[in-house]
């Protein structure tokens, strides 16, 4: 009888002692997700945020003088929610129980951003008023003298600007709501 009750003794120590390594094994995986995920928040996205925020007012300046020619932005390759995608739904729900809506918040407007970055809207209205002034020069269809003077008079390349200003409004405030998300979590 006392061998049968050191054995259960034994497997019950054995039992508790799996318990404990694995319950701190799984309280050490939570904790560096919650530091990977907070590092990059903190080190890549609001960074990432406050660059495109300079970016997008430099374009509107460039964009009012006609020299946009000359501009380089950044393409933030790491802006992307790639890396929060990456992380079992289920441990995120039990590392942040009651902000796990504004971590898919967060990932769903990083996902909106990437196909919306500055750079991209950039290149996009270049490419527009480019082609809108040389079309109007091949086809002779135009009264101004300069392409300056066109870009500066022409309804259509005001309508251009005008969508592009919406859309960069658009980016901003996605931007402001990413990082009001970003400080609810933390």
């Amino acid at each position: 009888m006392t061998e049968y009750l050191k054995l259960i003794i034994a497997s019950f120590i054995g039992a508790f002692f799996s318990i404990l390594v694995q319950a701190y094994l799984l309280k050490r995986k939570k904790s560096k997700i919650k530091k990977a995920i907070s590092t990059f928040l903190n080190d890549v996205v609001i960074e990432g945020c406050e660059l495109m925020k300079k970016e997008i007012g430099i374009i509107r300046n460039d964009i009012l003088i006609y020299d946009y020619n000359s501009l380089t932005l950044d393409m933030h390759p790491t802006m992307n929610a790639r890396l929060l995608k990456s992380f079992n739904i289920e441990d995120l729900q039990s590392i942040y129980k009651k902000e796990l809506t504004e971590l898919i918040v967060i990932i769903s407007l990083l996902d909106n951003l990437e196909t919306r970055k500055p750079y991209m809207m950039k290149d996009e209205f270049i490419k527009a008023t480019q082609e809108h002034i040389r079309k109007n020069k091949t086809e002779n269809n135009t009264s101004y003298n300069s392409d300056k003077e066109h870009f500066n008079n022409c309804n259509h390349i005001k309508s251009i600007t005008k969508h592009m200003n919406s859309n960069l409004d658009n980016v901003l405030a996605t931007v402001d709501c990413l990082l009001r998300n970003i400080n609810a979590l933390k």
